[in-house]
């Protein structure tokens, strides 16, 4: 196993066919070791999916500056490797700590959601081999759970080396963000190594304004959350929830894109409205054969625009 290189921010955001490219991969090819496929196998497909799903993007592509720290161990300070790296890179910190590790340093998990991490267990068959006459030993591949640090509370986090910036709020946007009716929560004053939106907790999380190369990106990448948001069903109910198994998905990634890029006209971020336009030419080559789809996504995002901005008839 080698370490996996620390992550390097790169696109706007993950072209949804790629992210459904790789979802549809990961539920035909279970993740294994040697030929056996077995149950922690598909415990750590299953938390992949669900992770991939959940957040829109994949762990490995981000546009902001993340914490160069590979995924670790709070306690023992030793990274974690192989497919380990790969679970533990959705976390909001790459730091974690068993359930036994937190209640020891006073710390609390409640409400916080856990990962699978892989460990090998040497096993004794319990029948002789037949030429050696000796018991053959094996490797059972078994997992336990850890829970992000960031999640945690008592728990203090090392100090990140995240880069961060002297950006400042642009007030005509932050007017335009206070006006949202009945908002969800935003949670953007801490650390983060995600942009996400939870439609379970009706939550927006995002990095904080320093960590994005400018201001414009940080308020691009809130609205498209945004976009995201208006489909709760206590706004205007759109399907936001088991997306991959349809086109839904897609429509709705167009939906929040178009969304954050009329926001981002509305402020006057240009460059960030330009930037939208050739994120949503990704799709081209999905929308050939459905050319309704950018029609239905536009409508819906006037919708949502008109639902940001108080403005519905």
């Amino acid at each position: 196993d080698r370490h996996l290189r620390p992550f390097t921010p790169s696109i706007r955001h993950v072209a949804g066919f790629q992210v459904k490219r790789i979802t549809r991969f990961l539920k035909t090819n279970p993740i294994f070791i040697g030929d056996e496929v077995n149950k922690v196998n598909q415990v750590l497909t299953n938390y992949i999916i669900q992770q991939i799903e959940t957040n829109n993007v994949l762990p490995w592509q981000t546009p902001w500056s993340k914490d160069s720290a590979l995924p670790q161990n709070l306690v023992s300070g030793k990274a974690y490797r192989g497919v380990n790296a790969l679970l533990l890179s959705f976390g909001k910190s790459p730091y974690w700590m068993t359930r036994k590790q937190i209640v020891g340093a006073g710390g609390s998990f409640k409400g916080a959601k856990s990962a699978p991490c892989v460990y090998f267990q040497i096993k004794e068959s319990k029948q002789e081999s037949k030429t050696e006459g000796e018991r053959s030993r094996y490797a059972m591949m078994k997992y336990y759970r850890v829970f992000n640090v960031a999640d945690c509370e008592g728990i203090e986090l090392p100090k990140s080396d995240i880069e961060f910036k002297e950006n400042n709020s642009i007030q005509r946007c932050e007017d335009l963000i206070a006006g949202y009716p009945n908002p969800p929560k935003i949670t953007n004053d801490k650390p983060s190594n995600s942009a996400f939106y939870a439609p379970h907790a009706d939550e927006i999380v995002t990095p904080m304004i320093g960590q994005f190369d400018d201001s414009e990106k940080y308020y691009s990448t809130l609205f498209h959350e945004m976009g995201h948001s208006t489909g709760h069903p206590s706004r205007l109910n759109r399907e936001l929830r088991n997306t991959f198994k349809s086109h839904k998905y897609s429509k709705e990634e167009l939906v929040a894109e178009l969304t954050a890029a009329f926001l981002c006209r509305e402020v006057g971020i240009d460059s960030e409205t330009d930037q939208s336009i050739s994120y949503i030419k990704n799709w081209l080559s999905v929308l050939k054969d459905n050319p309704e789809w950018i029609v239905w996504a536009a409508q819906n995002a006037q919708k949502a625009f008109d639902h940001i901005k108080s403005t519905e008839d």
